[in-house]
């Protein structure tokens, strides 16, 4: 049986947000239920009315199996919609604006696509000490990559090394938030003058046709120029999206191990980490570009693994935990 579900999500960021990794986790879910996009910005949502005002006038005598939603402090009183009520986060790391985001809104299932944000989330919630959502429950479901857009283009490879993603970003107390890959940006340009190698340069986080996907089309598409592309799991040693992407596009990720999937990622990555010297780094990197065939056969194993991420695995792992949630037998983790 097909599900109803609400996506409430402000639509000018549904149209300007670069990152688009949560519209496809809802298209690819629109694919198997029954999927509404509504919410500030949308039309006939009356932004001085709350949620369950909206629903009722527009959606009265529609019963929603559940309601996922983007940044639900925007609305009127989502604390009190009556269905089940759902957020993913992609990260967790402000603590206090997190808790305050799941207390103000009551939900009642949270996604989290990092494994490693959970524990903190479930050890504060496992005890009543002040906090006003007694209720609620965390999963984990992988990040997942479109694989329309990620994927092999059969494009040549112009770069030896490729840096990817954002650079020079601090977190909350001023400290590098990816000092790995910070630190690779600079430390390329000793590779040996034979390479090639270059640093892509990440678009604005909004834009006015970010909608169209181009910005991550561009993207992917300089993914597949590169033998190598370079990137990190940040100070939170999270599997962002990158560790999906990269291996989606048929290319070699060489990058740290995050705090997941480690076996996996130790078949796969060319790892390097802050505990290794400039040199170690640079040699490692030169080994594989010399020895082609060991290139090769991380880029077959990457790609493989890449597979079991795809949108529609994500789609059919939501499904499941709702599913799961509804009948008391929710998994610590999806896939």
């Amino acid at each position: 049986m097909s599900l109803n579900i609400l996506y409430l999500i402000n639509r000018t960021t549904y149209l300007t947000k670069m990152s688009r990794v949560r519209i496809h986790n809802i298209n690819a879910l629109s694919k198997i239920s029954n999927v509404m996009w509504w919410g500030l910005g949308w039309d006939e949502y009356d932004s001085s009315k709350s949620v369950q005002e909206n629903i009722d006038n527009k959606y009265a005598g529609l019963h929603f199996d559940f309601v996922i939603v983007y940044k639900p402090l925007e609305l009127i009183d989502f604390c009190k919609l009556k269905y089940t009520k759902c957020i993913t986060y992609n990260e967790m790391y402000d603590f206090p604006s997190t808790i305050a985001e799941i207390d103000g809104s009551m939900v009642d299932l949270v996604i989290c696509h990092h494994e490693n944000d959970i524990p903190v989330y479930e050890s504060y919630y496992a005890s009543y000490h002040g906090q006003k959502n007694k209720h609620v429950k965390f999963t984990h479901i992988p990040h997942s990559a479109e694989e329309s857009i990620f994927m092999d283009y059969g494009s040549k490879k112009i770069y030896d090394v490729l840096v990817c993603g954002r650079l020079n970003c601090k977190n909350t107390v001023g400290e590098s938030h990816y000092p790995l890959r910070d630190r690779m940006a600079k430390l390329i340009s000793n590779m040996p003058s034979e390479y090639k190698c270059s640093i892509y340069k990440h678009p604005k986080s909004v834009n006015n046709d970010s909608y169209t996907d181009k910005y991550l089309i561009d993207f992917a598409k300089a993914i597949n120029s590169a033998k190598i592309c370079i990137s990190c799991s940040g100070l939170p040693k999270s599997r962002f999206g990158k560790y999906i992407e990269i291996p989606m596009c048929n290319t070699v990720h060489c990058a740290d191990i995050p705090g997941q999937d480690k076996d996996d990622f130790k078949k796969m990555l060319i790892n390097i980490d802050m505990n290794m010297t400039d040199t170690e780094i640079i040699s490692k990197i030169v080994y594989y570009l010399k020895n082609n065939d060991e290139l090769e056969k991380l880029k077959k194993i990457g790609y493989e693994w890449s597979q079991n991420y795809t949108q529609q695995k994500y789609a059919e792992r939501v499904i499941d935990a709702y599913n799961d949630f509804k009948n008391g037998t929710l998994k610590p983790r999806y896939g």
